[in-house]
């Protein structure tokens, strides 16, 4: 039985072969009664229709070309399905070409027949391993855990099953992800330690870790992989199993966390915590619950928990009922005491944990509620106190005596002590008076007196806290000896000290004769705190109102002698109050002035125009929301302007108010001065800006104006503009020196001029003007205003003008920097620099074309726009630095890079630098020059360096360095190549004379003018020979010169050519001896051979008599062609010209004609067709012309010239004959490699290629009906 017989499941076989005479392959196969279910198709598209319908495991496929290609069967079945085994079944002719593409196995066909036995082994082989493999694919893709299958040497992945993309959330259909995007990149999770643990399973067996994964979205997740080495294909792999385990990680965490939290809570210190059995035994006990009795954990584990030592004989039975309760399923609660020495009183809760079958435990959790009892017993204490002191000090019907009396009585009685007092110290004095006190003491009653320093108030007095100074036992504190206790003899004392407004008042104190059993509690302490605060506030408190007593008696004499008005009115508008000035204002703006009093008069019937106005409109607010209201008005019918504040409060309203008319007249003036100075800014030239300042002065209601200009040149300041009264009364205004007279004074100073009185303080006569005031407006000239009357400029009209002066300085200098800027700016674009002029923001103001066409950007659009706007964004950033570089240290220059308009980014070099200021702040002017060639030239001389550095390094041609030191050429540097081949070492050549070292001692001479001429800057190449450690051996010397600043440099290389020297020597002995040998043997033969054509009367032997001469002829011809090719090669680097060839063709085809009068050659070409060769080019034209007679059947031949192709003229030589056979153009032509079976049959065809090679021409071969060509092509002359 076979083993397609012996499987479990029928091989289904689809044959493809076409009908043949004798037996096909699956014939072959059925008649040698295989149990094969075989299905024959004709062709490959029967195949792939089959295919469709039923189920395949193998394919034969008799792979017989034409018939059946079984390539491109092979083709179409994979793109069926890639998987499905394929048996070519073929003949030993075929077996290479059926195995290169790729079938699962091939079987040889012997005379048409196969081996059934080795057919149906092969078949069982490629179906049970196909089966196989999509048994391992389908585990593999359908395993609910992630497979990956590694590289045991890189850890690279492999392939991946479909669960472990998605568990990682990479796409199932694509490639698997690599193992460095797996990897967290968390510490211990890297791609280094993924590699290492890879390696190391691979090495020395399976190992299974938790690995934190990313997925491809970023995320982490918890793995449990486990790795094993297996081979798979015949190839070592690791297999890793992944499983993720994300979920149960976290809830390990969460459980520790749990863990540690409930252990946290258990041994919380607050808490009372232990754990009882069913049975109410303590199984566990917190450290806090231990510690409270001093117990340890064997002492209470075991025992019954009412017996443990926690508890008293009292509390024990409770302590039992409770547990009882809880075992029986119930939650008691219980308050309960811990049997210590210090008792704690515990808020216990038991808890019954239940499991399936009942009660499993109890857990007792308590809290310790000592200090909470301990509060509430306090609170409700100090709640009661704090009622008894409110009704003591709330009475309002109670004099402030009575008060401190049953003060000091309560406080005696809380604090158990038979003493209170109040007294008043004076620290100036040192004395101590009591003001008030209780209780039986002699030296503590009202009145009494005692220095400070022998009082125990010295104490609380010089304690400086906050708190009171409590003694609760005299002796106790060590002060039994003190001057106060020998004077007032009280062992226990608490007292206070009584600020008021920051001042000492004195002390509240309670005593006793007799010392305290215990200290004084923080109750007490506060307690005494609230009286000595009621106290301190009450104090305050009379204080006030004794002040306000006095302050009243003190505003209202105050108010009669203020200048300003002042009344008051009732919340009925009535008149309660007014002072001197305010009725003299009331009066005046009455509406019907009488003498009768204001006082009780209702103030909207003294003033009715004055309703519905902004005053009665205030009053009326401040009334309503009871807050001050203050407000400028004007008040119509008096024309007059007040300033009032007002002022309510619950019995009325308070008006304070101020006639500001002359301020609101000299407000008016600022405005309009800051009104009509501002048209300074538009004047657009001087004599606009002169009349402006005029048109301003006039604000100051002064008749005479003028203003002079500055003549630089003359040093004067000649009238330039006045007002029409100035005119009229000094028609002839004189030009004065700029030192001269009170014009000159201001100008030189650069200070205003004020003279009150012209006629007294002048001896010029300026006409009418009594007084007068003169501005500088800086270096540009002087402004002067003048008045009729003597006196009229006070301080104010002096600061407004000087202000008036300024303004206009600031104006002319902007338009004497507007007048630069239009002059620069004219300069600027009328050159071809691409320049522009920056605001202090960085913005442009002006650009120049050049640089707007540079950009691609309108000048217009580029105004305005910030200079970082057209920088990329890393120079962007730097652009504000290089501006306040500019501005503080100077011209700055920097290569950045600009943005143009449609995205190109190109280098400049930007250079900026700071001009005058302007208004609106610094200008910068700014110059861009493009570097991008400069760039470029850069980057190419850095990559040219590497590569000179690489080259240098790896050329397998010794190169040295030298500098020259005189006429001795000095090593530099040398190259490994130059180590290696000479054999010595940098440190052995550096700086010394590279010709003492390699230089034999007769090439010394030679070696000295190669120096000379590299030292002087001229190249050179000359064979040479120089020393080596194998000997002396030959080499082609190239000098190369170069220069750093004046020094020179060269480098010198040497190839060597010994083996060259040799073969040459050899080739020429051996051309001149075979040459002549050859030419001499071939004239006696060509001499035999015609002496037996003429002798021999045979027709055979006369046949192969010329045969042989034939022969003759051709292997003579043959030298004359190597010596052609010869002397070729010799002059390939003859230089070419500009040919025409149609002459020359002409030529060549007359001369062939006359040689071959049998041939039919013809030629067609243009009038002219000028090409870059030489007249070498004729001898081509001349062999391929001669082959095609020779292997032509009529012959003809046809040489066309085509000049249609760009840049190229070609030559086509065409005859009827078959052509250049493929292996000879290939060996001459082509890659094929010459042998002594393949190397052409003759000189000619690679003595034209030489030829049209040395042109940098090309040579091909073309067909067609009409015969065979070879096309030469040349380089077309554009001369």
């Amino acid at each position: 039985m076979t083993a397609v017989e012996s499987s479990a499941l029928p091989v289904q076989v689809l044959a493809i072969e076409s009908p043949s005479e004798g037996s096909t392959v699956s014939e072959q196969l059925l008649a040698a009664d295989i149990d094969l279910s075989i299905r024959t198709v004709p062709d490959v598209a029967a195949a792939r229709l089959a295919l469709s319908e039923s189920h395949v495991d193998c394919v034969l496929c008799h792979h017989d070309p034409p018939r059946i290609d079984g390539v491109e069967a092979l083709t179409t079945l994979r793109e069926v399905d890639p998987t499905l085994p394929v048996l070519f079944a073929t003949t030993a002719a075929g077996i290479d070409e059926a195995i290169s593409a790729g079938p699962t196995d091939v079987v040889q066909l012997t005379d048409g027949r196969l081996h059934p036995g080795v057919a149906t082994n092969r078949i069982a082989s490629i179906v049970s391993e196909s089966r196989a493999r999509g048994k391992y694919e389908q585990i593999f893709e359908q395993a609910s855990d992630g497979i990956v299958i590694h590289d045991p040497e890189t850890g690279d992945v492999l392939e991946a099953n479909r669960r472990f993309h998605e568990l990682l959330s990479y796409d199932p259909e694509g490639d698997p992800p690599s193992i460095g995007d797996i990897v967290s990149g968390v510490e211990a999770y890297t791609e280094a330690t993924a590699r290492e643990l890879i390696a190391e399973v691979g090495a020395e067996g399976p190992r299974t870790v938790e690995w934190l994964a990313e997925t491809a979205d970023g995320a982490h997740r918890w793995t449990e992989t486990t790795l094993k080495p297996a081979r798979i294909a015949g190839e070592d792999r690791v297999l890793s199993f992944v499983r993720d385990v994300t979920d149960r990680k976290a809830n390990e965490q969460l459980l520790r966390d749990r863990e540690q939290q409930l252990q946290a809570v258990f041994e919380h210190p607050a808490s009372f915590v232990a754990v009882l059995d069913d049975s109410g035994r303590v199984v566990r006990a917190n450290e806090p619950a231990l510690s409270t009795v001093g117990a340890s954990a064997a002492e209470v584990e075991g025992i019954p928990f009412s017996e443990t030592p926690w508890w008293d004989e009292q509390t024990r039975e409770r302590v039992r009922a409770a547990v009882e309760r809880a075992v029986a399923g119930e939650t008691p609660h219980l308050y309960a005491a811990i049997a210590a020495e210090d008792p704690r009183q515990f808020d216990l809760r038991f808890e019954p944990i239940r499991d399936e079958d009942g009660i499993d435990s109890i857990v007792v959790v308590g809290y310790d509620i000592t200090e909470r009892d301990r509060r509430e017993r306090d609170l409700r204490e100090n709640r009661r106190m704090l009622q008894r002191l409110h009704e003591i000090t709330s009475s309002p019907d109670r004099e402030f005596e009575e008060q401190v009396s049953d003060l000091l009585a309560f406080g005696s009685e809380q604090l158990d002590l038979s003493i209170g007092f109040l007294s008043r110290i004076d620290r100036d004095d040192g004395t101590f008076e009591v003001v008030t006190a209780c209780g039986d003491h002699d030296l503590l009653t009202a009145g009494a007196q005692a220095p400070l320093s022998e009082t125990y108030c010295r104490r609380t007095v010089a304690a400086d806290t906050e708190t009171p100074v409590a003694i609760p036992d005299a002796a106790a504190a060590g002060i039994t000896d003190s001057p106060e206790y020998e004077l007032f003899g009280l062992d226990s004392y608490i007292g206070d000290d009584i600020v008021v407004d920051g001042e000492l008042y004195g002390t509240l104190c309670f005593a006793d004769e007799m010392a305290r059993e215990r200290t004084f509690s923080d109750s007490e302490r506060r307690l005494l705190d609230i009286m000595a605060q009621w106290l301190r506030q009450e104090l305050s408190n009379r204080e006030y109102r004794r002040e306000l007593e006095a302050t009243r008696d003190r505003i209202e004499r105050t108010l009669e002698r203020v200048d300003d008005a002042f009344f008051a009115v009732d919340r009925d508008w009535r008149v309660t109050y007014v002072n001197e000035t305010g009725a003299a204002v009331l009066r005046d703006i009455m509406a019907d002035p009488d003498d009768d009093p204001l006082l009780g008069r209702h103030l909207w019937e003294l003033v009715p125009d004055a309703v519905d106005t902004t005053f009665y409109e205030e009053y009326h607010e401040a009334f309503e929301t009871q807050e001050p209201v203050a407000f400028e008005s004007h008040y119509e019918p008096t024309d007059t302007w007040f300033q009032v504040r007002a002022y309510p409060d619950d019995d009325g309203l308070s008006i304070y108010f101020t006639d500001v008319t002359e301020r609101k007249e000299r407000e008016r003036t600022i405005d309009d001065l800051l009104n009509v100075t501002r048209t300074f800014h538009r004047a657009g030239d001087t004599d606009a800006l002169v009349n402006a300042v005029l048109d301003a002065a006039k604000v100051f209601d002064h008749p005479y104006r003028s203003v002079r200009l500055h003549d630089p040149e003359t040093g004067t300041l000649p009238p330039t503009r006045f007002s029409a009264a100035a005119r009229a009364e000094i028609p002839d205004e004189p030009v004065y020196d700029d030192d001269e007279r009170v014009i000159g004074e201001a100008f030189q100073s650069g200070e205003p001029v004020v003279v009150d009185d012209v006629a007294a303080e002048t001896d010029y006569d300026y006409g009418p003007v009594g007084s007068m005031l003169v501005v500088p407006l800086g270096e540009h000239g002087t402004l002067a205003i003048g008045a009729d009357e003597p006196g009229a400029f006070d301080h104010e009209d002096a600061v407004l003008v000087e202000l008036l002066g300024l303004s206009a300085t600031a104006a002319l200098d902007r338009l004497e920097r507007e007048r630069e800027t239009r002059q620069l700016r004219r300069i600027i674009d009328h050159v071809d620099e691409m320049g522009f002029l920056l605001d202090d923001d960085g913005h442009f103001s002006f650009v120049t074309a050049p640089l707007a066409e540079y950009l691609g950007l309108d000048r217009e659009t580029l105004v305005g726009t910030p200079l970082a706007d057209v920088l990329i964004e890393a120079d962007a950033t730097r652009s504000e630095t290089l501006l306040e570089r500019a501005l503080t240290d100077g011209p700055v220059d920097a290569e950045v890079e600009v943005k143009t308009a449609v995205g190109r980014q190109r280098p400049v070099r930007l250079e900026l630098s700071a001009t005058r200021e302007s208004d609106a702040g610094a200008e910068v002017a700014g110059v861009v020059t493009d570097i991008s060639e400069l760039t470029e030239t850069r980057g190419t001389l850095a990559m040219e360096r590497e590569r000179f550095s690489e080259l240098f390094e790896n050329v397998p041609d010794p190169i040295a360095e030298v500098t020259f030191e005189g006429d001795d050429p000095v090593v530099e540097y040398i190259n490994p190549a130059f180590r290696d081949v000479f054999g010595y070492d940098d440190t052995t050549l550096r700086g010394e004379n590279l010709n003492d070292f390699i230089v034999p001692a007769d090439e010394h001479g030679a070696a000295q003018a190669l120096d000379e001429r590299l030292r002087t800057g001229g190249h050179a190449s000359r064979e040479v020979r120089r020393t080596t450690p194998e000997g002396r051996r030959d080499f082609l010397l190239r000098a190369i010169p170069y220069e750093r600043g004046d020094q020179a440099y060269g480098f010198v290389v040497y190839t060597d050519i010994t083996e060259q020297k040799e073969r040459e020597r050899y080739f020429q002995v051996l051309n001149r001896v075979l040459r002549h040998n050859l030419r001499n043997d071939m004239t006696v033969v060509l001499g035999l051979a015609e002496y037996l054509a003429d002798e021999v009367a045979d027709p055979e032997l006369e046949a192969q008599a010329a045969r042989l001469r034939a022969k003759a002829d051709t292997v003579a011809s043959l030298t004359e062609k190597a010596k052609q090719i010869e002397d070729l090669v010799g002059r390939r680097d003859t230089a070419v010209e500009t040919t025409d060839l149609v002459p020359l063709l002409t030529d060549t085809v007359a001369d062939l004609r006359a040689a071959h009068p049998e041939a039919e050659i013809t030629v067609d070409a243009p009038e002219t067709a000028r090409v870059k060769c030489s007249a070498e080019i004729e001898r081509a034209v001349v062999e391929l012309v001669e082959n095609a007679v020779e292997h032509g059947s009529t012959p003809r031949v046809r040489i066309t010239v085509d000049t249609d192709w760009p840049g190229e003229i070609t030559i086509a030589v065409r005859d009827d004959g078959p052509g250049i056979p493929d292996e000879e153009w290939e060996t001459v032509v082509g890659d094929a490699d010459i042998t002594q079976l393949n190397h052409g049959t003759g000189l000619g065809l690679w003595l034209t290629r030489w030829i049209v090679e040395s042109f940098d021409g090309t040579l091909r071969r073309e067909g067609g009906d009409d015969g065979a060509a070879v096309v030469i092509g040349l380089r077309e002359s554009e001369e």
